[in-house]
């Protein structure tokens, strides 16, 4: 086991869930009726047929397979290095390395291949060799949905920098030319929050006004300068595959 691997373990083994109480019960109501408000990165499945073969790699205690399967999506598998106590049994999750994992898949067998908060784990040589590698298992049409934190934002820095098994980082600019690079089409690049959480927890409330204050001016400078016109904590991106 390398340093980064015991790091990761140690860290995320007996992690907390992210969603508690009130904000889990919140977050079921919502998924049914204003999915992107709870889970951005929905956005990018919305016309996906029901029946569409998804892969989480990096899936952590299955949240966002959780999301899926409440939207409708019963063809689900999720990898993850450290299964996590509270992972929900419903849930196809295994444990493994997705460095590992990817290699034993069929090539163009899978629909969606989805990577949240998992690429900044690698350097940027072995991001390029994971993507190449999703690239391949996809079915042409297939969708990557990705998540990174967002270095042109300080929260995006703070997730970025809080983390010490973090090896590269992204903007908006730099996470589309690495998706580019590697034969992705039709990128899309936009900001991804979860803003569910600073409504509904009111110790979040001052700090929620503070950043919303903060991303409007930064927004008009930025357009005034000509800078980022992505300024959330964290990216989310889209890569479809268009060829063999």
């Amino acid at each position: 086991m390398d340093d980064k691997q015991r790091v990761y373990r140690a860290n995320y083994s007996n992690a907390a869930p992210e969603n508690p109480g009130l904000q889990k019960k919140l977050n079921q109501f919502l998924l049914k009726w204003w999915p992107s408000a709870v889970q951005p990165e929905l956005r990018f499945l919305k016309s996906l047929p029901k029946d569409s073969k998804i892969v989480e790699l990096g899936c952590g205690d299955g949240e966002f397979l959780q999301a899926l399967k409440i939207q409708g999506f019963q063809n689900l598998q999720g990898v993850e290095m450290v299964l996590r106590p509270n992972t929900p049994k419903n849930l196809n999750v295994i444990q493994e390395d997705l460095l590992q994992y990817l290699p034993k898949l069929l090539n163009q067998s899978v629909d969606v291949i989805v990577l949240l908060d998992v690429l900044e784990h690698f350097s940027r040589n072995e991001a390029s060799r994971i993507l190449v590698l999703i690239k391949d298992k996809l079915k042409v049409g297939g969708r990557l949905v990705l998540r990174v934190p967002n270095m042109m934002s300080p929260t995006g820095q703070f997730y970025q920098f809080s983390d010490v098994t973090h090896e590269a980082a992204y903007t908006e600019v730099s996470l589309a030319q690495i998706l580019v690079a590697q034969g992705f089409g039709k990128v899309v690049v936009r900001g991804s929050e979860k803003w569910l959480k600073y409504w509904i927890d009111p110790r979040r409330w001052p700090g929620f006004v503070v950043y919303v204050v903060w991303l409007l001016l930064r927004s008009c400078l930025s357009v005034a300068s000509g800078g980022p016109k992505v300024l959330t904590g964290n990216l989310a991106a889209l890569g479809i595959k268009l060829s063999i």
